[in-house]
């Protein structure tokens, strides 16, 4: 110990206040302060850890993480800190061997099972190890709404959306808060509803603004309005080249149907733009075109559009409409893929 213990535990205690509230920038310095004191005190280098983590550095996460492994060989949380900071780094099977000598040194304690269900599940054939050591953390923290949480990510993966969905749910009635089950939640409950998804995101970034897997998604919902248009055209498309090949030409049918699709996408942006927070609107656009990506989906949103009405009020329109088929409906094709896709990765 140094020669004032009792100022570094009160300030250990400041410092994991800090971690609680997710404060990375504000504890870090005050536990290098303490360090600069007491060096071989292998809690402070576990706090250490833990900002780094916060803080992205994986890998000074890491090298802290293995100062408490050296300083405290037979304490579950160095293994346990190394298991996250290896898993942060992309080495899954490390990240898994630190995780299970965490759960041999604490088979009683939640969060090792927690950890290892994290590190687990970023290693295929060892999936099932994940589930079962997610059931276990929150068999041993029932109400811990991280448990629940890391059981609705671990079933999530493994495609079990019944699983998930009451874990998230469970986890947001323990802590309605809860950031990650709450952005979970809603990307998948609101794949249907996207200003209630967006809603739901910008509710979770504002338990945790650094959130990356919110920001992630709210990057898929953008990419994803052009395309949700896109498939309100290909549906135009059809309805009006079946009415204007029946008729002979462009009549009220088809007019109808123009307008229609023309007044649906207007009414659906509008009604879209007025249900997206002001906290993440100016991100949310910046999204929908700020990339290649996005600019390719508004391209092809509105060259779907523009051969709908083309079909519906142009005579022979029906021509540009069977030329145009073909690309639409592979188009449609790699819409709904792209959609399924989207889904699965939030």
């Amino acid at each position: 110990m140094t020669d004032q213990p009792q100022d570094i535990l009160r300030a250990g205690a400041r410092i994991e206040s800090l971690l609680e509230l997710r404060r990375w920038n504000e504890a870090r310095p005050l536990v290098e302060a303490l360090l600069a004191r007491a060096p071989d005190e292998a809690g402070l280098h576990a706090l250490r850890a833990q900002c780094l983590l916060g803080q992205g550095d994986h890998a000074s996460a890491l090298e802290a993480a293995n100062r408490v492994v050296a300083l405290a060989p037979e304490d579950e949380w160095g293994h346990r800190l190394c298991a996250l900071a290896l898993g942060k780094i992309g080495l899954d099977q490390e990240a898994v061997r630190a995780a299970n000598e965490a759960v041999r040194l604490a088979p009683h304690e939640w969060r090792t099972h927690k950890v290892f269900a994290e590190a687990a599940m970023g290693v295929p054939e060892r999936s099932l190890e994940a589930l079962h050591a997610a059931h276990e953390a929150v068999r041993l923290a029932p109400n811990e709404a991280v448990s629940h949480t890391t059981l609705g990510i671990v079933a999530q993966s493994r495609n079990d959306y019944t699983t998930a969905k009451a874990a998230y749910e469970r986890a947001l009635a323990i802590d309605p808060n809860q950031p990650v089950a709450l952005n979970n939640l809603t990307v998948l409950q609101g794949t249907v509803n996207l200003g209630r998804a967006v809603r739901g995101l910008a509710q979770s970034l504002r338990s945790d603004p650094h959130s990356e897997i919110a920001r992630r998604n709210l990057d898929r919902l953008a990419a994803a309005f052009p395309l949700r248009l896109y498939a309100a055209a290909v549906m135009a498309l059809l309805g009006g080249l079946l009415i204007v090949s029946i008729s002979g030409g462009p009549n009220l049918a088809s007019w109808t149907v123009a307008l229609l699709l023309l007044g649906g996408i207007g009414a659906y942006s509008v009604l879209t733009a007025r249900r997206i927070p002001r906290s993440v609107r100016g991100y949310f656009g910046r999204r929908l075109v700020g990339s290649f990506g996005a600019w390719w989906n508004w391209f092809v949103c509105l060259a779907g559009v523009a051969v709908a009405v083309c079909t519906c009020l142009l005579q022979h329109g029906e021509v540009i409409g069977m030329i145009a088929l073909r690309p639409i409906l592979i188009g449609a094709v790699v819409t709904g893929v792209m959609f399924v896709v989207n889904r699965s990765r939030a």
